[in-house]
C-alpha cells in the first residue's frame, strides 16, 4: 500500500498502487473541481504531485512544460505510483463554501391561504370500558362537524402509528394536530391552558442548482424567512454541466445522487443550528431545479432527457417522505419537487414564473435565468412561451484558462485605466487568483471597448495595438494569444471563444423565442435577469456583448434567485402550490433544435 498525503490539511490515507487519484479523492471526501467530469478535457483539476508521477500522459497537453516540470498533473488522469504528497491549489478546491445571500430580494411576498394549520384535540383516555385502538380513537377525534371536510390520516406505517401513540400519551390525550390542508402531518403535546402557544412549524425551500444549492428556512404559518444559505453543489466533482452528471450517473448512480443529498442535508442542518430550529419542527420541503437535477434527486436515470425525443420520466409535482432521501433535518411531513415544463425547462423555471407572477403579467416581458443552462420565458398578455439553451459552464468560470467560482480571490470585473493600468474588482479585496464568469463578461467587454478585440472575437496581436501600454499586456500562452490581468490571471483567445459559444447560445434562444411570438426586442417592456449569476452582471457590458437585447438600462431588472423565492411561495401558500401544479401545462415550449435556421442564427449570435 502507498501512503498519500494531501496538502493543505495534512490528510493522510493509504491506497493501492495504480489506484486512480480522482476516485481516491472522491472516496475520501476530498472535493476537487472536475468541470469536464474527469475526462481530461478542461485542464482544471491540476494538482502538484511529489515526486512527480509518470502516469496520466493523456492529460499532459493541457499543461505547459513549466508546470509539468514542477510536478503538476491532472488529477483525473493519474494513478498512484508510490508514496506521494499531493498539494491542491487554494483556488482549485471546492471545499464547501458558504455564501450568505441577501435575506430578502424584492418586496415581501403575499402568500394568501397557508397550507399548514393546527387543531387542538382532546380525547378521553383509554379504559377498560373504552378499549378503542389509538389509531381509531384519533380518527374519531379528527371527525369534524357535518359539512366539514374530514381530516385525512397518513398511511398506516409502524413508525407513524408508534409515533402518534407516544405523542398521545405524552400529551395526556390532549394534543395539537398539525395539518397540510386536510392531511394530518404530526401530533404534539398541546400547551396547557394559559400557556404560550406551541412551537411554530417550519419548512425549507431548496433551489438545487447545477453549481450552487440555495436554501431558505421559513415559518410555515406566517411565511417569515428565518435564514438562508447557499453552497457549492458537491456534484461539481462529477462535472460542471448536466451532461457530465448524466454520464457519471450511469457508472456511479448512488455516489452522484448522494452528492446532492448530502449538500442539501449539510446546508439545512447549518440553518437549523443558526435559527434554533429542531428537525422535529420541520414538516415541509419544496425543491426546484432543472430536469436532470430533479431526476437525479429522485434517483431516476436522466439519460433519456439527453436523447431524442427528450422525454422526462416524470414531469408533475412529486411528493415523497424525507426518510426516502436519507435526510435527518426534517422529522415528518413531505418533500415536494415542483413540476417540470419539458426535458429542458424545469422546476426552477416554474419557481421563477411564480415569483415574478409572469402568468399574470399585463406587459410583454422577457425573463432569463443565466447559468450552465439558460432558461428563457417570454410573457405576452399572460401567454407563456419558454425555451432553454445549453450555454455550457463558461459562465461559472469552468473551462476557462484561469477560471474559478466566484469565491475569494476571483476577479469579478475590471476597468482599463487611461495609463493602461487595470482597476480589478476582486472578491475579498485580496490578491487575484482567477477569473469568474461575470469577470470574463466584464473583461471581454473592456477589451472590445479598448479596441483590443474585433467583433468577430479575434484578439489583436501586439503589433496591431495602437497603445503600447496595452500591447505590453499581450503575450503567448501555450502558443495562444492572451491578455494579462495580473501575474497569475489572464484571458486567452480560447477563453474568448468559450464565451462566444455561451453568449451565442443564450442570444439565439432569446431571438428565436421572440420570433416565434412575433415580438420585436423594441416592444419588450422589461427584461429580468434571474439567478445568482445574473445578480453579478454589469448590465451595460452584458448588452455591449450582445448577450441580451439593448434596452434602456432602467428597463432591465436584476431579480436575484427568483426560482428559490418561487419554491418558498409553493412551500407556504396553498394558492401558489396549486398554481405551480398548473403552470407546467400552461407553458408552451419552443424546441430550438427543430428550427431549421438555428445553426445560422447561432453562428451570427456569436459575434460581438
Amino acid at each position: 500500500m502507498c501512503q498519500v498525503t494531501i496538502l493543505p490539511g495534512e490528510i493522510v490515507f493509504h491506497a493501492r498502487r495504480g489506484a486512480p487519484l480522482r476516485e481516491l479523492l472522491l472516496q475520501e471526501g476530498i472535493l476537487l473541481d472536475f468541470p469536464c467530469g474527469g475526462r481530461g478535457l478542461c485542464g482544471q483539476c491540476a494538482v502538484e504531485i511529489q515526486p512527480p508521477t509518470e502516469s496520466g500522459q493523456g492529460g499532459r497537453k493541457k499543461l505547459p512544460e513549466e508546470a509539468l516540470a514542477r510536478g503538476l498533473r491532472l488529477a483525473c488522469q493519474v494513478q498512484i505510483e508510490g508514496d506521494c504528497t499531493i498539494r491542491i491549489p487554494e483556488e482549485k478546491g471546492i471545499e464547501v463554501a458558504w455564501k450568505d445571500p441577501a435575506a430578502v430580494e424584492g418586496s415581501a411576498p403575499v402568500y394568501g391561504e397557508k397550507l399548514i394549520h393546527r387543531r387542538r384535540l382532546k380525547m378521553e383516555p383509554p379504559s377498560l370500558q373504552d378499549q378503542r385502538a389509538d389509531w381509531e380513537r384519533l380518527a374519531d377525534a379528527l371527525q369534524g362537524p357535518p359539512g366539514q371536510t374530514p381530516a385525512v390520516l397518513p398511511p398506516v406505517q409502524a413508525e407513524t402509528v408508534e409515533g402518534f401513540a407516544r405523542a398521545l400519551r405524552a400529551g395526556q390525550w390532549q394534543v395539537e394536530a398539525v395539518f397540510e390542508q386536510e392531511a394530518l402531518l404530526c401530533l404534539r403535546p398541546a400547551p396547557a391552558e394559559g400557556e404560550a402557544a406551541a412551537e411554530p412549524v417550519y419548512g425549507f425551500a431548496v433551489d438545487l442548482g447545477t453549481t450552487t444549492v440555495d436554501l431558505s428556512l421559513h415559518n410555515l404559518e406566517t411565511g417569515r424567512l428565518l435564514a438562508r444559505k447557499a453552497l457549492l453543489n458537491r456534484q461539481t466533482a462529477y462535472g460542471a454541466d448536466v451532461i457530465s452528471r448524466t454520464h457519471n450517473f450511469q457508472e456511479k448512480r448512488e455516489e452522484v445522487r448522494a452528492a446532492a443529498l448530502e449538500t442539501i442535508e449539510e446546508c439545512a442542518r447549518q440553518l437549523e443550528v443558526e435559527a434554533g430550529v429542531t428537525p422535529e419542527q420541520v414538516v415541509r420541503t419544496a425543491v426546484v431545479g432543472n430536469p436532470i437535477m430533479i431526476h437525479i434527486l429522485h434517483g431516476l436515470n436522466p439519460q433519456q432527457l439527453a436523447m431524442a425525443p427528450y422525454i422526462p420520466l416524470v414531469s408533475g409535482l412529486v411528493r415523497r417522505r424525507p426518510q426516502e432521501f436519507g435526510w435527518s433535518f426534517q422529522g415528518c411531513g413531505w418533500v415536494e419537487t415542483l413540476p417540470l415544463i419539458s426535458a429542458f425547462v424545469g422546476a426552477d423555471t416554474v419557481g421563477m414564473i411564480l415569483a415574478l407572477d409572469l402568468e399574470r403579467e399585463p406587459e410583454i416581458t422577457l425573463s432569463i435565468d443565466i447559468g450552465t443552462n439558460g432558461e428563457i420565458v417570454l410573457s405576452k398578455a399572460g401567454e407563456l412561451l419558454t425555451t432553454s439553451t445549453a450555454a455550457g459552464p463558461a459562465f461559472e468560470g469552468a473551462q476557462i484558462s484561469c477560471g474559478m467560482r466566484a469565491l475569494e480571490g476571483a476577479v469579478t470585473g475590471f476597468r482599463i485605466l487611461p495609463d493602461g493600468g487595470l482597476d480589478l474588482a476582486v472578491v475579498g479585496g485580496g490578491r487575484p487568483k482567477g477569473l469568474c464568469g461575470s469577470g470574463l463578461i466584464s473583461g471581454i467587454a473592456e477589451l472590445l471597448e479598448a479596441g483590443l478585440l474585433e467583433p468577430s472575437g479575434r484578439l489583436l496581436p501586439p503589433e496591431e495595438v495602437a497603445r503600447p501600454e496595452l500591447a505590453a499586456r499581450l503575450f503567448r500562452e501555450e502558443k495562444m494569444l492572451a491578455f494579462r490581468l495580473s501575474d497569475r490571471v489572464f484571458i486567452t483567445q480560447r477563453d474568448i471563444r468559450e464565451l462566444q459559444l455561451a453568449k451565442g447560445a443564450i442570444r439565439t434562444g432569446i431571438d428565436l423565442l421572440l420570433d416565434a411570438a412575433g415580438v420585436s426586442p423594441e416592444s419588450l417592456a422589461r427584461i429580468r435577469l434571474a439567478g445568482n449569476f445574473g445578480s453579478g452582471l454589469d448590465i451595460r457590458k452584458t448588452m455591449r456583448l450582445g448577450l441580451i437585447p439593448e434596452l434602456p438600462v432602467e428597463k432591465v431588472d436584476v431579480v436575484g434567485n427568483a426560482a428559490l423565492r418561487g419554491a418558498a411561495l409553493a412551500l407556504v401558500s396553498r394558492e401558489y402550490r396549486d398554481r405551480a401544479a398548473r403552470i407546467h401545462r400552461r407553458c408552451k415550449f419552443l424546441e430550438l433544435a427543430a428550427r431549421p435556421d438555428f445553426q445560422v442564427r447561432f453562428a451570427s449570435s456569436m459575434f460581438f
